[in-house]
């Protein structure tokens, strides 16, 4: 066995089959374009390399078993069998066929024979391509190439560029092709070229952007006009003393065997970097190949190769700059962007993906807008970045909300099937509500901050129009035990409508607006149709109670609303009009007289609510100023009712008195305020749980009436109900709470308080010690005055019967004691501290250790407070 090579004869293969007669290869290959017997051409003779490891296979020892076995390193899986001779790209590296010599006894000079390896498969390419000179060959030749550009491994990359570059060349110097037969197929090989002029080998980009550049001038000759085609001609190629041509892509230490000047022709395009080349040979594609380069450089976002990546995002920007404009299915291409988006771990190829659908944005806004709102019920993290970049440029993110308002007014009812028909095969309002929840999450951004706020009152009244429409579709409210789980991850409908008027109402609208909502827990009353008509009177109020600048720009909106198709949005916008007649700012869009005439009208309107909710602003005050003495004359009439046994009837006299105090609007109670005061304080402490919540509602509204006209003696009405509204903030109803707050947090804006937001968020949502401190420090730091009097209303609660009260107080004095000792010591008397004593000696037998131990600290300090009176 001495000399001979100890291979096996299927080593040989990839390079043997270079040997043999090319149409014995490939059996699809199309016929002659000329038709007839082929052309007599001799085939190159191929050299053969020596055996050598297929890629993936274990080097060193590790290998030495793999002698006599067959390691053909074939195409990758799932090529065509019938272009074997590509399999050459696959050889491994130089210096590892060089490691394997060693198993011969006479080894072979690698570097030549792979240099000869690599000419004779570029003259079989491009002899197949003499043989047969037709657009569908060349592209039939370069699909195959296109598995190896894609490769992971370098070399492949660089072998398979130079053999592209190897078939242009050859056109570029043998015009081979027929000007009529174009070549249409472009457009991936571009992107796939325009990818690799990134890669990190800077042979393979060098070789990369010489192949856009000789596509480009094949792209010219075949597209342009005869003149013009004719100053792109250049020399013949050059022979070798065969008669073969003489290029080849050649491969690491191998060298171009044509002269400089032919691989690199004087050309301007030559000398431009690489994303100029792309933008020229861009200019050369059609519409359709301009999408399959798109669609090449988003499957790229899926590569797993960072260079790839950042490369096929760069690629893809540069043509949404340059054809954005003129793109077709703009929706696909969306939908596509966002599938490949979560895979996009680069954070500047992601950050060129943003950007390119901020340009694409520009004039394909409703495509784009459609295509994501299938992704927004609710829309994940990377669906949220692709609607912030709609709306990355002021004029896109106008753009955007005008669209998603009108996908949001698409309100159809579903059509109504008989019990045995097949169910409707979608929800019709799915689009809808994906276009409300989008607007909630992106009045947050700042991309849309000021465009919502600029659309504040558009967006008021179609989030209110959606919650109707949501409580028409009568979907479920609650979900059953076994799709709990589902709702935490996707809320219902009605949740996502309510969130969104919310969020709208806290981030973009007046915060004193919200705040009355939210202390009133009024979000309830959009729960069902019944109370829906209240809840929407409530919001109206609030803003015009809190002197919202947005009246006006409602106002205007409402004009809009009132000549609707949709029965639901004129129904809001007469809601919101009732509730409007009591604020002046009303009048500076409307004269009294315009508003009359609206009112009218709407008396004609085809439904019953609209014209029965007309009937009622027609009866409005301010059409009617007489009527302000006949309602102020029934004050003490109903003020006497208050002291009737039954619970019903009080309750329901408070809530009369309430809605008369609101109908006097700007003409007031005038002097009757303060014995409404007087008569309403005296339910605080009721024993029946409806009138107390009744009188501290009734209270509210009185303060909230009188704002801005109270006459003195009011302050000290309101002064001397704090701290029974303080401490009731533990009573045992819910509902005496809720009116507790509220009552108290119209107090505060009474006597302008500072830090009213603050207050605001600590009476809705804080518990704890902090929010203890935080309201009784406002409490007692208002004045020498006051805190004698807030002392004395604490120090009677300590006889009260319900424990939670007495507790309450103590713990309050017990504060006092603390941070304001001085200010005590001159209000309170002997008797005082005996009862304070008392007191604190009972809480040291509370079951709760921490009352137990407040209690002890607050016998200690008590001496001193007493020791100070003398």
């Amino acid at each position: 066995m001495g000399g001979q090579h100890l291979v096996s004869d299927d080593l040989l293969l990839p390079l043997q089959l270079l040997e043999r007669d090319p149409e014995a290869e490939l059996p699809h290959r199309r016929p002659h374009a000329g038709g007839g017997p082929q052309p007599q051409q001799r085939h190159p003779q191929l050299p053969v390399l020596p055996a050598v490891r297929a890629p993936g296979m274990p080097d060193g020892p590790a290998a030495e078993g793999t002698q006599g076995r067959s390691v053909h390193a074939g195409p990758p899986a799932g090529h065509p069998r019938h272009l074997q001779p590509l399999s050459v790209l696959t050889l491994p590296l130089l210096d590892v066929l060089e490691r394997h010599t060693c198993l011969f006894l006479e080894p072979p000079d690698i570097q030549t024979l792979y240099d000869e390896t690599a000419e004779a498969l570029d003259q079989l390419l491009q002899t197949f391509l003499s043989e047969n000179p037709t657009a569908d060959e060349l592209h039939f030749l370069l699909s195959h190439l296109l598995t190896w550009l894609a490769s992971d491994k370098a070399h492949e990359r660089q072998r398979a560029v130079d053999s592209c570059v190897g078939l242009f060349r050859f056109l570029s110097r043998n015009r081979c092709l027929d000007p009529k037969d174009d070549f249409k197929r472009a457009g991936q090989l571009v992107a796939m070229l325009g990818v690799l002029c990134q890669d990190p080998d800077r042979a393979t980009q060098d070789s990369s952007v010489e192949g856009l550049g000789q596509l480009y001038q094949l792209l010219r000759r075949q597209r342009v006009g005869p003149s013009q085609a004719g100053r792109l001609a250049p020399e013949r190629p050059q022979t070798s003393m065969d008669g073969a041509l003489l290029w080849s892509s050649g491969d690491q230490k191998a060298k171009l065997l044509a002269p400089p000047e032919a691989a690199f022709p004087k050309d301007r395009l030559f000398q431009l970097g690489s994303s100029q080349v792309i933008k020229e040979v861009m200019k050369c594609l059609t519409p359709a190949e301009l999408t399959d380069l798109i669609w090449t450089t988003i499957e790229g976002l899926g590569s797993t190769s960072p260079f790839r990546v950042q490369a096929a995002a760069s690629v893809l920007l540069a043509v949404i700059q340059e054809h954005g404009a003129q793109l077709e299915t703009v929706a696909n291409l969306g939908q596509a962007i966002h599938l490949q988006l979560s895979s996009v771990r680069v954070p500047q190829a992601k950050a060129d993906v943003l950007l390119a659908i901020t340009l694409l944005a520009r004039n394909h806004t409703p495509e784009l807008v459609a295509t994501f709102l299938d992704f927004s019920t609710p829309p994940d993290s990377h669906t949220f970045q692709l609607w912030r970049a709609l709306g990355a440029e002021p004029s896109g993110s106008r753009r955007v909300l005008a669209t998603l308002l009108a996908w949001l007014q698409e309100r159809p009812l579903p059509t109504r099937t008989s019990d045995s028909g097949p169910p409707p095969k979608e929800k019709t309002h799915l689009r809808s509500m994906a276009a409300m929840n989008t607007l909630c999450k992106l009045q947050l951004t700042r991309e849309f901050k000021d465009t919502v706020q600029e659309a504040y009152p558009q967006l008021l009244l179609a989030f209110l129009a959606q919650v109707h429409y949501i409580l028409e579709l009568h979907l479920p409210r609650e979900p059953r035990p076994s799709q709990k789980a589902q709702e935490e991850a996707m809320p219902s409908p009605q949740s996502l409508s309510l969130e969104a008027l919310r969020s709208l109402l806290a981030t973009t609208g007046p915060w004193q607006s919200f705040a009355q909502l939210e202390l009133q827990d009024a979000w309830r009353l959009f729960a069902a149709v019944d109370t829906y008509p209240k809840g929407v009177g409530l919001l109206a109020r609030a803003m015009v109670q809190g002197a919202c600048g947005q009246v006006k720009g409602v106002t205007r909106q409402l004009l809009h609303s009132l000549r609707s198709p949709e029965g639901r949005e004129r129904k809001v916008a007469i809601l919101i009009l009732n509730e409007f007649l009591h604020s002046p700012a009303l009048l500076e869009v409307l004269s009294e007289q315009d508003a009359l005439t609206l009112l009218a009208q709407s008396l004609r309107d085809p439904s019953p609510e609209v014209r029965a909710l007309s009937l009622q602003g027609l009866s409005s005050i301010l059409f009617h100023p007489e009527k302000g003495s006949l309602l102020r004359r029934q004050l003490p009439h109903f003020l006497n009712g208050f002291f009737r046994n039954g619970e019903r009837e009080v309750v329901h006299l408070m809530g009369t008195v309430s809605e008369v105090l609101h109908r006097l609007g700007a003409q007031g109670a005038g002097a009757q305020s303060l014995s409404v005061a007087v008569n309403t304080r005296c339910f605080f402490d009721d024993e029946r749980e409806g009138i107390r919540a009744a009188a501290m509602a009734l209270f509210g509204d009185l303060v909230a009436a009188t704002a801005g006209k109270e006459p003195r003696s009011l302050h000290t009405q309101v002064h001397q109900s704090l701290v029974p509204l303080l401490l009731h903030l533990k009573d045992r109803c819910p509902a005496v709470v809720t009116q507790a707050k509220f009552a108290f947090y119209r107090c505060s804006l009474l006597l302008r308080w500072r830090l009213p937001h603050t207050l605001f968020c600590t009476l809705a949502w804080e518990r704890g010690l902090s929010a203890r401190h935080f309201l009784w420090s406002r409490l007692l730091t208002q004045g020498q005055e006051e805190f004698g009097i807030h002392l004395s209303q604490a120090l009677s609660y300590l006889h009260s019967r319900h424990h939670h009260l007495k507790t309450w107080a103590a713990l309050f004095l017990g504060y006092a004691s603390c941070y304001h000792p001085q200010a005590m010591s001159q209000v309170v008397n002997s008797g005082d501290v005996k009862l304070l004593c008392s007191t604190f000696k009972g809480l040291q037998k509370d079951p709760e250790p921490g009352l137990q131990e407040f209690a002890t600290r607050q016998l200690s300090l008590l001496p001193r407070v007493a020791a100070s009176q003398k």
